[in-house]
Protein backbone atom coordinates (compact mmCIF):
# COMPACT_ATOMS: atom_id res chain seq x y z
CA UNK A 1 0.00 0.00 0.00
CA UNK A 2 1.42 3.39 -0.97
CA UNK A 3 1.28 5.99 1.73
CA UNK A 4 2.84 7.17 4.92
CA UNK A 5 2.12 5.95 8.42
CA UNK A 6 3.06 8.40 11.14
CA UNK A 7 4.06 8.28 14.77
CA UNK A 8 0.97 9.45 16.68
CA UNK A 9 0.19 10.04 20.35
CA UNK A 10 -1.37 7.19 22.26
CA UNK A 11 -4.93 7.57 23.62
CA UNK A 12 -7.51 10.20 22.75
CA UNK A 13 -5.73 13.19 24.29
CA UNK A 14 -3.94 15.09 21.47
CA UNK A 15 -1.01 15.64 23.84
CA UNK A 16 1.65 12.93 24.00
CA UNK A 17 1.70 10.80 27.15
CA UNK A 18 4.82 10.70 29.29
CA UNK A 19 6.30 7.39 30.31
CA UNK A 20 6.45 8.74 33.87
CA UNK A 21 2.83 9.57 34.81
CA UNK A 22 4.08 11.60 37.79
CA UNK A 23 5.15 14.29 35.32
CA UNK A 24 1.64 14.91 34.04
CA UNK A 25 0.47 16.93 37.08
CA UNK A 26 3.51 19.16 36.64
CA UNK A 27 2.48 19.73 33.04
CA UNK A 28 -1.11 20.50 33.99
CA UNK A 29 0.07 22.87 36.74
CA UNK A 30 2.14 24.80 34.23
CA UNK A 31 5.45 23.79 35.77
CA UNK A 32 6.47 22.21 32.44
CA UNK A 33 6.79 24.52 29.44
CA UNK A 34 5.08 22.15 27.02
CA UNK A 35 4.49 18.47 26.48
CA UNK A 36 7.88 18.06 24.78
CA UNK A 37 9.95 19.53 27.61
CA UNK A 38 12.26 17.10 29.35
CA UNK A 39 12.04 17.42 33.13
CA UNK A 40 13.46 14.02 34.09
CA UNK A 41 17.08 15.07 34.62
CA UNK A 42 18.31 11.52 35.25
CA UNK A 43 16.92 10.19 31.97
CA UNK A 44 18.27 13.21 30.12
CA UNK A 45 21.73 12.42 31.49
CA UNK A 46 21.36 8.80 30.37
CA UNK A 47 20.44 9.86 26.84
CA UNK A 48 23.32 12.33 26.70
CA UNK A 49 25.72 9.52 27.62
CA UNK A 50 24.09 7.31 25.01
CA UNK A 51 24.62 10.06 22.42
CA UNK A 52 28.30 10.44 23.31
CA UNK A 53 28.91 6.78 22.45
CA UNK A 54 26.84 6.35 19.31
CA UNK A 55 26.62 9.84 17.84
CA UNK A 56 22.82 9.63 17.56
CA UNK A 57 19.99 10.00 20.00
CA UNK A 58 17.44 7.42 20.99
CA UNK A 59 14.55 8.96 19.04
CA UNK A 60 12.04 6.22 19.64
CA UNK A 61 13.25 2.67 20.15
CA UNK A 62 10.84 0.57 18.11
CA UNK A 63 11.83 -2.57 20.00
CA UNK A 64 10.28 -1.01 23.10
CA UNK A 65 13.28 -1.81 25.29
CA UNK A 66 14.54 1.67 26.19
CA UNK A 67 12.70 4.30 28.26
CA UNK A 68 11.75 7.60 26.72
CA UNK A 69 9.68 10.67 27.58
CA UNK A 70 6.73 10.09 25.26
CA UNK A 71 4.73 6.94 24.79
CA UNK A 72 3.87 6.77 21.11
CA UNK A 73 2.49 4.20 18.75
CA UNK A 74 5.03 2.18 16.82
CA UNK A 75 4.34 2.54 13.10
CA UNK A 76 7.24 0.22 12.21
CA UNK A 77 7.08 -2.90 14.39
CA UNK A 78 10.07 -5.21 14.08
CA UNK A 79 9.57 -8.71 12.69
CA UNK A 80 10.71 -11.46 15.04
CA UNK A 81 10.99 -14.38 12.61
CA UNK A 82 13.93 -15.34 10.41
CA UNK A 83 14.62 -15.61 6.69
CA UNK A 84 17.11 -17.60 4.64
CA UNK A 85 16.63 -15.40 1.56
CA UNK A 86 19.66 -13.56 0.25
CA UNK A 87 19.58 -9.81 -0.10
CA UNK A 88 19.61 -10.17 -3.90
CA UNK A 89 16.49 -12.35 -3.77
CA UNK A 90 14.68 -9.85 -1.57
CA UNK A 91 15.74 -6.97 -3.84
CA UNK A 92 14.26 -8.72 -6.87
CA UNK A 93 11.02 -9.63 -5.09
CA UNK A 94 10.53 -6.02 -4.05
CA UNK A 95 11.36 -4.63 -7.50
CA UNK A 96 8.98 -7.10 -9.15
CA UNK A 97 6.25 -5.98 -6.75
CA UNK A 98 6.75 -2.30 -7.62
CA UNK A 99 6.90 -2.92 -11.37
CA UNK A 100 3.68 -4.95 -11.15
CA UNK A 101 1.89 -1.92 -9.68
CA UNK A 102 1.92 -0.42 -13.16
CA UNK A 103 2.23 3.14 -11.82
CA UNK A 104 4.82 5.68 -13.01
CA UNK A 105 7.63 5.84 -10.45
CA UNK A 106 9.88 8.83 -9.73
CA UNK A 107 13.07 7.12 -8.53
CA UNK A 108 15.62 9.26 -6.63
CA UNK A 109 19.24 8.45 -7.45
CA UNK A 110 22.07 9.97 -5.38
CA UNK A 111 24.90 8.09 -7.09
CA UNK A 112 25.35 6.00 -3.95
CA UNK A 113 25.18 2.26 -3.37
CA UNK A 114 21.58 2.11 -2.11
CA UNK A 115 19.87 4.04 -4.89
CA UNK A 116 22.07 2.46 -7.56
CA UNK A 117 21.11 -1.05 -6.40
CA UNK A 118 17.48 0.05 -6.36
CA UNK A 119 17.59 1.14 -10.02
CA UNK A 120 19.42 -2.06 -11.01
CA UNK A 121 16.73 -4.18 -9.38
CA UNK A 122 13.93 -2.31 -11.14
CA UNK A 123 15.65 -2.71 -14.52
CA UNK A 124 16.27 -6.40 -13.88
CA UNK A 125 12.60 -6.76 -12.94
CA UNK A 126 11.58 -5.43 -16.36
CA UNK A 127 10.69 -1.82 -15.58
CA UNK A 128 9.93 0.01 -18.83
CA UNK A 129 11.33 3.46 -19.64
CA UNK A 130 7.79 4.85 -19.57
CA UNK A 131 7.32 3.59 -16.02
CA UNK A 132 10.52 4.81 -14.36
CA UNK A 133 11.89 8.35 -14.33
CA UNK A 134 15.21 8.94 -12.55
CA UNK A 135 15.44 12.06 -10.38
CA UNK A 136 19.05 13.15 -9.90
CA UNK A 137 21.43 16.06 -9.38
CA UNK A 138 24.84 16.90 -10.80
CA UNK A 139 26.32 15.70 -7.49
CA UNK A 140 24.89 12.23 -8.09
CA UNK A 141 26.30 12.17 -11.61
CA UNK A 142 29.72 13.15 -10.27
CA UNK A 143 29.52 10.45 -7.59
CA UNK A 144 28.97 7.63 -10.08
CA UNK A 145 29.55 8.99 -13.57
CA UNK A 146 30.05 5.52 -15.06
CA UNK A 147 26.53 4.43 -14.12
CA UNK A 148 24.98 7.65 -15.39
CA UNK A 149 26.84 7.44 -18.71
CA UNK A 150 26.34 3.71 -19.33
CA UNK A 151 22.99 2.89 -17.73
CA UNK A 152 20.87 6.02 -17.29
CA UNK A 153 21.90 8.27 -20.16
CA UNK A 154 23.34 5.48 -22.28
CA UNK A 155 20.34 3.25 -21.59
CA UNK A 156 17.95 6.04 -22.62
CA UNK A 157 16.21 6.08 -19.26
CA UNK A 158 14.17 9.24 -18.76
CA UNK A 159 15.68 11.43 -16.07
CA UNK A 160 15.04 14.79 -14.46
CA UNK A 161 17.98 16.91 -13.35
CA UNK A 162 17.05 18.70 -10.11
CA UNK A 163 18.57 22.17 -9.76
CA UNK A 164 18.65 24.41 -6.69
CA UNK A 165 15.81 26.54 -8.05
CA UNK A 166 13.57 23.46 -8.37
CA UNK A 167 14.09 22.22 -4.83
CA UNK A 168 11.57 22.81 -2.05
CA UNK A 169 14.47 23.21 0.38
CA UNK A 170 14.56 27.05 0.41
CA UNK A 171 10.96 27.15 1.68
CA UNK A 172 12.01 25.27 4.83
CA UNK A 173 15.26 27.16 5.36
CA UNK A 174 17.54 24.73 3.53
CA UNK A 175 19.55 25.36 0.41
CA UNK A 176 22.69 23.51 -0.52
CA UNK A 177 24.27 21.36 2.16
CA UNK A 178 27.81 20.07 2.75
CA UNK A 179 29.05 16.58 2.00
CA UNK A 180 32.23 14.87 3.29
CA UNK A 181 34.21 16.11 0.30
CA UNK A 182 33.66 19.72 1.32
CA UNK A 183 31.39 20.41 -1.65
CA UNK A 184 27.88 21.82 -1.50
CA UNK A 185 25.27 19.32 -2.62
CA UNK A 186 21.93 20.27 -4.13
CA UNK A 187 18.86 19.25 -2.14
CA UNK A 188 17.09 16.83 -4.52
CA UNK A 189 13.52 17.23 -3.25
CA UNK A 190 11.47 19.03 -5.92
CA UNK A 191 7.81 19.98 -5.87
CA UNK A 192 5.85 16.83 -6.79
CA UNK A 193 3.35 16.81 -9.62
CA UNK A 194 -0.22 15.49 -9.42
CA UNK A 195 -0.26 11.77 -8.63
CA UNK A 196 3.52 11.53 -8.24
CA UNK A 197 4.90 8.40 -6.56
CA UNK A 198 8.38 8.90 -5.13
CA UNK A 199 10.73 5.95 -4.56
CA UNK A 200 13.85 6.33 -2.43
CA UNK A 201 16.56 4.17 -0.91
CA UNK A 202 15.87 5.44 2.60
CA UNK A 203 16.35 2.83 5.37
CA UNK A 204 19.13 0.87 3.66
CA UNK A 205 21.56 2.47 6.12
CA UNK A 206 19.50 1.06 8.99
CA UNK A 207 19.82 -2.42 7.50
CA UNK A 208 23.61 -2.19 7.24
CA UNK A 209 24.53 0.08 10.10
CA UNK A 210 26.49 3.33 10.36
CA UNK A 211 29.76 4.04 8.65
CA UNK A 212 31.62 7.04 9.97
CA UNK A 213 34.76 8.07 11.81
CA UNK A 214 33.53 6.68 15.12
CA UNK A 215 32.81 3.24 13.71
CA UNK A 216 35.36 2.63 10.98
CA UNK A 217 35.01 -1.11 10.50
CA UNK A 218 38.13 -1.32 8.35
CA UNK A 219 40.24 -0.24 11.34
CA UNK A 220 38.67 -2.46 13.99
CA UNK A 221 40.94 -4.91 15.78
CA UNK A 222 39.55 -7.88 17.69
CA UNK A 223 40.08 -6.02 20.96
CA UNK A 224 38.44 -2.80 19.74
CA UNK A 225 35.53 -4.72 18.29
CA UNK A 226 34.39 -5.90 21.74
CA UNK A 227 31.70 -3.38 22.60
CA UNK A 228 32.20 -3.99 26.34
CA UNK A 229 35.61 -2.36 25.94
CA UNK A 230 34.24 0.53 23.90
CA UNK A 231 31.04 1.42 25.80
CA UNK A 232 31.08 2.93 29.31
CA UNK A 233 29.45 0.84 32.01
CA UNK A 234 26.59 3.26 32.65
CA UNK A 235 25.67 3.18 28.96
CA UNK A 236 25.90 -0.62 28.92
CA UNK A 237 23.50 -0.71 31.85
CA UNK A 238 21.11 1.64 30.06
CA UNK A 239 21.10 -0.35 26.81
CA UNK A 240 21.14 -3.81 28.43
CA UNK A 241 17.40 -4.36 27.69
CA UNK A 242 18.04 -3.41 24.04
CA UNK A 243 20.90 -5.92 23.74
CA UNK A 244 18.88 -8.64 25.49
CA UNK A 245 16.09 -8.21 22.94
CA UNK A 246 18.30 -8.75 19.88
CA UNK A 247 17.33 -12.02 18.14
CA UNK A 248 20.99 -12.94 17.58
CA UNK A 249 24.24 -12.40 19.50
CA UNK A 250 26.01 -9.11 18.78
CA UNK A 251 29.55 -9.87 17.63
CA UNK A 252 31.16 -6.57 18.56
CA UNK A 253 30.87 -2.81 18.63
CA UNK A 254 30.05 -2.38 14.90
CA UNK A 255 27.29 -4.97 15.33
CA UNK A 256 25.96 -3.14 18.38
CA UNK A 257 26.08 0.17 16.50
CA UNK A 258 24.07 -1.43 13.68
CA UNK A 259 21.41 -2.80 16.05
CA UNK A 260 21.11 0.55 17.81
CA UNK A 261 20.55 2.24 14.45
CA UNK A 262 18.11 -0.48 13.32
CA UNK A 263 15.97 -0.10 16.43
CA UNK A 264 16.31 3.55 17.41
CA UNK A 265 16.65 5.35 14.09
CA UNK A 266 14.36 3.43 11.75
CA UNK A 267 11.35 5.75 12.09
CA UNK A 268 13.50 8.86 11.78
CA UNK A 269 15.03 7.58 8.54
CA UNK A 270 11.65 6.45 7.31
CA UNK A 271 10.13 9.93 7.43
CA UNK A 272 13.04 12.30 6.99
CA UNK A 273 13.04 12.64 3.18
CA UNK A 274 9.59 14.28 3.15
CA UNK A 275 9.80 15.84 6.60
CA UNK A 276 8.60 19.47 6.63
CA UNK A 277 8.17 19.67 2.86
CA UNK A 278 5.29 22.04 1.99
CA UNK A 279 4.27 19.75 -0.87
CA UNK A 280 4.52 16.00 -0.41
CA UNK A 281 3.95 13.42 -3.16
CA UNK A 282 0.70 11.48 -3.33
CA UNK A 283 2.70 8.29 -2.83
CA UNK A 284 6.03 7.74 -1.11
CA UNK A 285 7.74 4.33 -1.24
CA UNK A 286 10.84 3.46 0.77
CA UNK A 287 12.20 0.63 -1.33
CA UNK A 288 13.44 -1.53 1.54
CA UNK A 289 10.65 -0.84 4.03
CA UNK A 290 9.41 -4.43 4.09
CA UNK A 291 9.52 -7.24 6.69
CA UNK A 292 11.82 -9.39 4.54
CA UNK A 293 14.52 -6.73 4.34
CA UNK A 294 14.36 -6.42 8.12
CA UNK A 295 14.40 -10.19 8.60
CA UNK A 296 17.55 -10.32 6.45
CA UNK A 297 19.26 -7.68 8.59
CA UNK A 298 18.24 -9.39 11.84
CA UNK A 299 18.78 -13.07 11.10
CA UNK A 300 20.61 -13.74 7.83
CA UNK A 301 24.29 -14.67 8.14
CA UNK A 302 25.22 -12.97 4.85
CA UNK A 303 28.08 -10.54 5.69
CA UNK A 304 27.05 -6.88 5.49
CA UNK A 305 30.40 -5.10 5.37
CA UNK A 306 32.86 -7.79 4.24
CA UNK A 307 33.51 -9.59 0.98
CA UNK A 308 33.73 -13.34 0.39
CA UNK A 309 37.33 -13.41 1.68
CA UNK A 310 36.49 -11.52 4.87
CA UNK A 311 38.00 -8.22 3.77
CA UNK A 312 36.17 -4.98 4.72
CA UNK A 313 33.86 -3.86 1.90
CA UNK A 314 31.16 -1.26 2.47
CA UNK A 315 27.68 -2.78 1.82
CA UNK A 316 29.23 -5.65 -0.08
CA UNK A 317 26.00 -7.60 -0.86
CA UNK A 318 24.54 -4.56 -2.62
CA UNK A 319 27.78 -3.91 -4.51
CA UNK A 320 27.88 -7.54 -5.65
CA UNK A 321 24.26 -7.19 -6.79
CA UNK A 322 25.18 -4.07 -8.80
CA UNK A 323 28.32 -5.68 -10.25
CA UNK A 324 26.37 -8.66 -11.58
CA UNK A 325 24.38 -6.20 -13.69
CA UNK A 326 27.06 -3.65 -14.63
CA UNK A 327 30.32 -5.61 -14.63
CA UNK A 328 31.95 -2.50 -13.12
CA UNK A 329 34.45 -4.07 -10.72
CA UNK A 330 35.86 -0.70 -9.67
CA UNK A 331 32.63 0.02 -7.80
CA UNK A 332 33.59 -2.41 -5.03
CA UNK A 333 35.98 0.28 -3.76
CA UNK A 334 33.25 2.90 -3.35
CA UNK A 335 32.80 4.37 0.12
CA UNK A 336 30.09 6.32 1.87
CA UNK A 337 29.12 9.80 0.65
CA UNK A 338 26.35 11.59 2.52
CA UNK A 339 23.35 12.38 0.35
CA UNK A 340 20.56 13.33 2.74
CA UNK A 341 20.01 17.05 3.38
CA UNK A 342 20.62 18.37 6.86
CA UNK A 343 17.29 18.11 8.61
CA UNK A 344 15.62 21.25 9.92
CA UNK A 345 15.08 21.74 13.62
CA UNK A 346 18.27 20.15 14.92
CA UNK A 347 19.98 21.80 17.88
CA UNK A 348 22.93 20.67 20.04
CA UNK A 349 22.31 17.47 21.99
CA UNK A 350 22.83 19.30 25.29
CA UNK A 351 19.60 21.21 24.64
CA UNK A 352 16.46 19.31 25.73
CA UNK A 353 14.76 20.52 22.55
CA UNK A 354 17.07 18.14 20.68
CA UNK A 355 14.71 15.32 21.60
CA UNK A 356 11.58 16.73 19.96
CA UNK A 357 10.38 14.49 17.23
CA UNK A 358 7.64 13.67 14.75
CA UNK A 359 4.09 14.01 15.98
CA UNK A 360 0.78 13.28 14.31
CA UNK A 361 1.23 15.93 11.59
CA UNK A 362 4.60 14.52 10.56
CA UNK A 363 6.47 17.73 11.23
CA UNK A 364 9.39 18.60 13.49
CA UNK A 365 8.16 20.92 16.27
Amino acid sequence: MIGEARMVPVAGDPRPVFYNPELLPQYIAGEVRDEFTIVDAHLLDELRAFYEVFGWTHMGDRSGALPFFLRMTNDSPMPRDATSKTLAEIMMERATELVAMGRPLKVFWSGGVDSTAMIVSLLRAGARPDQVEIYLTTDGIAEYQWFFSKVIYGGRLPFRLIRPTESQAPTIGLREYPDPRGRRRVDPRPTPGPGDVWVTGELFNCLFGPHNAKIDIARETDEQADYRLRVPGRVLDFIAPLIDGCPRPLAGFPDLAWYQMFTCHWVKHKHRFVMNLPRKPDGYIRFCDTPDFQRWALTNAEPKMKDERGRPCYKHPLKRFIFEFTGDEAYFAKGKVGSMPIQPGHVPAANPMFYRYLMDDGEIR
